[in-house]
């Protein structure tokens, strides 16, 4: 197992497992050759460019220009994934993120070398897979969501996907919806796509906080990993009142156990965590009106039964009605619910199907497929 980022190390590991940092693999420097041909290609590139008027801006004020920066680098990790595969035995090769420069090289690479690339993806869907080359052998997918989508959405050759989720889903779901005290937000790094933050707090924040008043619950702030404690706590402070901020906590630590199990509903844009809530059977709420205008995630999500779509911020409001109408027995455990609006163990099944030891060694021990056309 080979460690692109310090955050990647995994401990303990099993006795038969051996890790090492990429780094280790790292060369002093590229070729230098090989660099000033490359320079020279996107310097030519950059000069066609400017006599498209749509593109000529961007070349004029430079933002093409670190370009040559990423060349360097793009060689450098490059440089040391192939001293990854002429060090080592590779008889297969596995990436759970064939977008991130980092951990798509090996993939190709594999590829060259006709040794079976094997891609998944760490979330529970990836928009990108309609526009990037395929350059995998398989693809592992979770369950029939993901192949559904990744087919119907995406394009991908159906012979080429195979069902198989690295394990089975959480244990330790509420004992009770009804006595679970939170609505918990579960929000997302929303910068990355120059949304206006600011602006989708307004909208959901105090209609949470009505909503958990009426129904005797707290709201709490679920940050994802890429989000800061101090910049979101300020942004709450902005956002509602003194009476509202008293209902309201943030956190920034791991998903657990501990965390679901006091999650009376999740509310989320499209978050990957809609999907661990249905399979725990958490009732989970889209926020449709912020969806993604192409990537057709939240659509997904209700098409398997993975939440519900609020298409207004006004519909937050509504949330412990809804939540009523769906749980007329409250008291029972949540296994036991009649109503099929939840998250039942048919959902859970279509959502996550893990994949045994056997099925996966004949994946990562298949003769390689052939490539299709770039």
């Amino acid at each position: 197992m080979v460690l692109a980022r310090e955050s990647a190390a995994v401990s303990p590991v099993p006795a038969n497992v051996q890790t090492a940092r990429l780094a280790s693999f790292a060369a002093g420097r590229c070729d230098g050759n090989e660099l000033l041909k490359l320079e020279a290609g996107w310097k030519r590139m950059e000069n066609s460019l400017q006599e498209n008027p749509a593109l000529r801006l961007a070349v004029q004020i430079g933002i093409l220009k670190k370009g040559t920066r990423w060349l360097r680098w793009g060689l450098g990790v490059r440089d040391a994934w192939i001293q990854v595969f002429e060090t080592r035995p590779v008889m297969a090769c596995l990436s759970a993120d064939d977008s991130n420069p980092y951990t798509r090289i090996p993939l190709l690479l594999a590829e060259q070398r006709e040794i079976p690339a094997i891609a998944c993806h760490h979330g529970a869907l990836d928009c990108r897979m309609a526009f990037k080359n395929h350059r995998f052998s398989s693809y592992l997918a979770k369950g029939e969501m993901e192949r559904d989508y990744l087919e119907r959405s995406c394009g991908v050759d159906a012979r080429r996907i195979r069902i198989g989720a690295s394990s089975a889903p959480r244990e330790n779901a509420p004992v009770s919806l009804e006595r679970a005290p939170w609505i918990t937000f579960f929000t997302e790094p929303y910068e990355t796509d120059f949304w206006r933050v600011e602006a989708i707090y307004r909208e959901v924040l105090p209609r949470l906080c009505a909503a958990a008043r009426q129904s005797g619950k707290a709201v709490v702030l679920k940050l994802h990993p890429f989000e800061s404690v101090s910049q979101r706590r300020r942004l709450v402070e902005r956002t509602l009142s003194g009476d509202d901020r008293k209902l309201v906590t943030l956190t920034d630590a791991p998903l657990s156990p501990k965390i679901f199990q006091k999650t009376w509903c999740a509310v989320t844009v499209e978050s990957t965590v809609a999907f661990e809530c249905a399979a725990l059977g958490i009732p989970v709420f889209l926020c449709g009106w912020l969806r993604h205008a192409y990537a057709g995630y939240a659509p997904q999500y209700v098409r398997f039964g993975v939440g519900r779509m609020l298409e207004f911020p006004d519909d937050l409001l509504r949330i412990p009605d809804i939540l009523r109408e769906m749980m007329p027995n409250a008291d029972l455990p949540n296994a036991d619910l009649p109503n099929h609006d939840l998250p039942n163990r048919d959902t859970v099944h279509r959502l996550l199907q893990p994949i045994s030891p056997e099925a996966l060694a004949e994946i990562l021990c298949q003769p390689a497929a052939t490539p299709e056309p770039s």
